[in-house]
């Protein structure tokens, strides 16, 4: 079991715990169609799931930056080659995001 960090609860693996900010603000009604209360929670699913998304995408981006930077001090302090292969990478990473 975990302390789930918001919500203060004890919980288990695969358990929903609900955060006191959801409740104050009405979002977790439970009342209304069972077909409702699953697109619902698919919309929210989704949502959660697109700040994941862009989250790992900033942090992949701000990683790239730093990465730059080392690549451009490897030219000052004459290293063209390691900074050519890793300029190669950068690229098809950069290529491969989303």
């Amino acid at each position: 079991m975990k302390t789930d960090r918001l919500a203060g609860e004890r919980t288990r693996p695969g358990d929903y715990v609900h955060s006191p900010r959801v409740a104050a603000s009405g979002a977790d009604n439970r009342e209304g169609s069972a077909v409702d209360s699953h697109e619902t929670n698919e919309g929210d699913r989704r949502r959660v799931l697109d700040r994941e998304i862009e989250r790992y995408r900033e942090a992949a981006l701000n990683a790239l930056d730093q990465l730059e930077w080392c690549i451009e001090y490897l030219h000052r302090v004459r290293k063209p080659e390691i900074a050519r292969v890793l300029a190669r990478n950068r690229k098809q990473i950069l290529e491969r995001l989303p």
